[in-house]
């Protein structure tokens, strides 16, 4: 687990990226959930515009740090997907900016054009990411980040034979 999330050494298949993906997407709404409570608890007490203030007050410091906690883990995952399909794990990098793009712009002001373009630029580059890391299988065979992760002929004994 720590060489998925933490490491952006060799590949890494479809079926660990979705699974440490979902892991985290769990934590985060789990995260926000707890941190958010107090506020999510004054539902109906209050005026929608006095509620969307206090979440926004709530959310402030738990977005940023969420965002942090999780960005080198989102990296290594997606740098290893790359890498499973023979490109470089850089190309993470412009994946995940608008993301944080967008974060930073809805928390500074979530009606701006900024924050409107960096909403568009996150939606295009999740929609990639989903087809092109989580549902196209990486290279067939070794390449030049490691061996194939879906290969189990490499985890059997010298000689024997390989199962159909």
């Amino acid at each position: 687990m720590f060489h998925a999330l933490f490491s952006f050494q060799g590949r890494l298949s479809r079926a660990p990226y979705w699974g440490y993906s979902i892991l985290m997407i769990a934590f985060v709404m789990l995260a926000l959930l707890g941190l958010l409570w107090p506020a999510l608890k004054q539902v109906g007490t209050v005026s929608d515009a006095q509620f969307e203030i206090l979440i926004e007050q709530a959310a402030f410091w738990p977005v940023i740090i969420i965002t942090l906690l999780t960005l080198w883990p989102s990296l290594a995952l997606m740098a290893k997907r790359f890498q499973d399909h023979g490109k470089s794990g850089m190309l993470a990098i412009p994946m995940i900016a608008p993301g944080i793009a967008w974060t930073i712009a809805d928390l500074v002001d979530k009606n701006s054009l900024t924050s409107k373009v960096a909403i568009g630029a996150w939606l295009i580059a999740v929609v990639i990411s989903f087809i092109y890391l989580g549902c196209m299988r990486g290279t067939v065979g070794p390449n030049q980040f490691g061996p194939d992760p879906l290969d189990r002929t490499s985890d059997m004994m010298p000689g024997a034979p390989a199962s159909a």
